[in-house]
């Protein structure tokens, strides 16, 4: 199977949608699939080596195509880029290989709308709702298939586009199972040495219900420290409007994702928030660290949103009400007082071995092979 990647993404970049590329691609070549990646040319990480910055296994091409850019912040310049990347993909792929597919995945709402008009053969992940625009409109009623990462988002795709229910599939995201086996890990801090942490890995945005998360950290004993790996007490600040944060916290800030495993490995539980302030949080998200935090055995508490519970259940995490600090820090405190769970660990490997990588690409190959006749 020949596949065309197209990401209108920085590549490589620390966000976690680059994360998720690098991932998906190397799952692909590794199940057997002739992939490349088609990325604009753009200002990258300097010296950048993806496949170390990613800590891969297993490289693959990437092309990189001119597409015009304007300079600017706006969310009307951030759509006109994806536009202009979109007839570019147009021009570069016009003459793709027969035989060849087309995958793409939502990171904007305009970049993947030209790919039918390549080929009918296009398949899209979609990470969050796409707005009804004529663009959209146009891309869905031609689209071979899509693959979901959670099943609002595939109701949505279904009511909004009319799309027929066999071209939908759900996958949410997956885990690197051989990279988290690793004993490896980071030697603390001398803040952190000698405390009980409950570690929340990923990025700090207003959507994540982190201010919860700070309000709980100041209800805990002083011996258990709440460490946030890939945020700065800045970011925590800013998101949360708490100008002098609990003492208990640490910001490890910004960690390369081949490091992130190593901090992971030394939490005493792990945290998964979100809130019902916001759609996304609440319904669409498929958090990355959560497949990752399962394959660990480590004890997880989760935000209890019906997002995170398509996911997994009270076999695998323990769940606190979002939004409610108290309830966070009481579930807390509990898990560290409570013996090991023997039960609810081998639950939690079991669950990461079906949202493996691997196991992931392979699901999505069939899927396109049902949708092609092959």
């Amino acid at each position: 199977m020949k596949l065309f990647y197209v990401a209108n993404l920085r590549w490589p970049t620390s966000r976690a949608h680059g994360i998720q590329v690098a991932k998906m691609c190397e799952a692909f070549v590794e199940s057997g699939v002739d992939l490349t990646l088609v990325v604009p040319k753009r200002k990258n990480l300097e010296g950048a080596d993806f496949q170390k910055f990613y800590g891969l296994r297993t490289a693959f091409p990437v092309r990189r195509i001119y597409a015009p850019r304007i300079i600017g912040k706006s969310r009307l310049v951030y759509n006109i880029n994806a536009l202009l990347f979109a007839l570019s993909a147009l021009f570069f792929l016009r003459n793709l290989p027969a035989g060849s597919f087309l995958y793409t995945v939502d990171l904007d709402q305009f970049s993947f709308f030209t790919l039918p008009i390549i080929s009918g053969k296009v398949f899209i992940e979609c990470h969050g709702p796409k707005k009804k625009s004529l663009f959209a409109k146009f891309f869905f009623k031609r689209v071979a298939g899509v693959i979901a990462v959670s099943e609002d988002i595939r109701r949505r795709t279904v009511s909004d586009f009319g799309v027929g229910e066999q071209v939908v599939i759900v996958e949410p995201n997956g885990v690197d199972l051989v990279g988290i086996k690793s004993d490896d890990s980071v030697e603390l801090p001398r803040e952190l040495q000698g405390c009980r942490i409950a570690m929340y890995v990923g990025r700090v945005y207003d959507w994540k219900g982190l201010e919860t998360l700070v309000e709980a950290a100041a209800l805990l004993p002083k011996d258990i420290a709440v460490v946030i790996v890939g945020g700065t007490e800045e970011d925590l600040k800013k998101i949360s409007g708490c100008l002098d944060l609990p003492r208990n916290i640490y910001c490890a800030g910004f960690i390369p994702p081949n490091e992130v495993g190593l901090w992971i490995r030394r939490a005493d539980i792990l945290l998964v928030t979100a809130t019902k302030k916001n759609e996304y949080s609440y319904l669409q998200t498929s958090p990355m660290k959560l497949f990752e935090y399962l394959a660990t055995g480590r004890p997880i508490i989760a935000a209890a949103t019906p997002a995170i519970r398509s996911v997994v259940s009270d076999r695998e995490v323990y769940f606190y009400e979002a939004d409610q600090a108290e309830d966070l820090a009481g579930r807390i405190i509990q898990v560290l007082k409570s013996e090991k769970d023997l039960n609810r660990e081998s639950a939690s490997v079991e669950k990461a071995g079906y949202y493996s990588w691997a196991r992931r690409a392979g699901r999505i190959i069939d899927f396109i092979r049902r949708r092609a006749g092959r």
